[in-house]
């Protein structure tokens, strides 16, 4: 289940990122290498790096209590203010 849901966050990844106009894209790029590449124990040991836990699982649990289920699709924004951790 974790693997699938890391294939459709890669596929359904839209980002605005708030880093001065940076437009490189390099803490997407590192975001995607991680979703990507860590393989199941790693990325549940590393998501909080990542990931605001709080933010993700709310958003999850809106999505499903209103039935936005397209929202996990292509509706989906993120946002990160230090380049590392995303919300």
């Amino acid at each position: 289940m974790v693997r699938q849901n890391k294939i459709i966050m890669l596929l359904t990844l839209n980002v605005y990122s708030r880093q001065n106009g940076n437009d490189n894209f390099a803490e997407l790029k590192t975001l995607v290498d991680f979703v990507s590449g860590a393989d199941e124990d790693l990325f549940k040991e590393q998501f909080d790096t990542y990931f605001d836990r709080q933010s993700v699982f709310r958003y999850y649990l809106f999505v499903q209590v209103f039935g936005g289920i397209d929202s996990l699709g292509k509706n989906m924004k993120i946002v990160t203010f230090d380049g590392v951790k995303w919300y």
